[in-house]
């Protein structure tokens, strides 16, 4: 399992609440062999048999994040504000990020575990440790469907500077607009598909850019584009690209 996830520079586990023991083995070796981690509340709780582990993160998890669940409350949402100095790209010392269904308090079991975060009551809430030669952090809360609610959000950009500091880059860079304008691209035998989502009530224009197209078809009228790819749509609107 860790030899196929090693062509991921970094892994975002989303509602990790169970995960078999194979899984867990093969994402802590990822994160030895030097992968970024990034994990939301209570990775590991119980195994694929639905049995829960006795230490949460589970599975061995807690070495691999370097810390372990203190307390667990169950708000319908709560607060995490970054720490001082923010070393999150886009983020500034502060900012409050909106979590949902768990509070998890964090407990830093190495000196090497950093704190990002905290809860309104100081408890650490964003936690990051080194492994191996790569790196694991734990956010105690799902702000993953904090950003699914509502784009415009600081979730938002907590997760793509995470992704930034782990060396991804995204597949398509726009321009303009505003949180709610989407791009999707999708690859095929030959062809990359761009996808580009209003999901405001009002118009938007930007621009697209896609890493190596020059020119695409557009689906839905059948005219030739280029790129960098200007565009305007309608309220809840979409356009399709195909790219060759």
């Amino acid at each position: 399992a860790a030899a196929a996830l090693a062509r991921f520079k970094a892994i975002y586990l989303h509602y990790p609440l169970m995960l078999t023991a194979a899984a867990a083995r093969g994402l802590k070796e990822y994160v030895r062999g030097g992968g970024t981690l990034v994990s939301e509340a209570r990775p590991a709780w119980n195994d694929e048999r639905g049995l829960a582990h006795d230490r949460i993160p589970g599975a061995g998890l807690d070495e691999v994040f370097g810390v372990r669940e203190a307390l667990l409350r169950s708000p319908e949402s709560t607060e995490l504000a970054l720490t001082e100095p923010a070393t999150i790209p886009g983020m500034k010392a502060g900012e409050k990020i909106k979590g949902y269904a768990f509070e998890e308090h964090l407990h830093p079991e190495t000196s090497g575990v950093s704190v990002l975060a905290r809860f309104a009551g100081g408890q650490p809430a964003i936690t990051s440790a080194r492994f191996g030669r790569g790196r694991a952090i734990l956010i105690g809360s799902f702000v993953g469907l904090g950003y699914e609610k509502e784009p415009g959000l600081a979730a938002g950009r907590l997760l793509a500077g995470l992704a930034e500091q782990a060396g991804v880059k995204p597949p398509v860079e726009l321009s303009g607009g505003g949180p709610q304008l989407e791009a999707r691209l999708m690859e095929g035998s030959g062809y990359r598909l761009l996808f580009l989502l209003n999901h405001a009530n009002q118009p938007q224009a930007g621009r697209a850019a896609v890493a190596g197209a020059q020119r695409g078809r557009d689906l839905l009228s059948g005219e030739s584009r280029s790129f960098p790819l200007d565009f305007r749509l309608a309220p809840r609107g979409a356009l399709v690209i195909e790219i060759r």
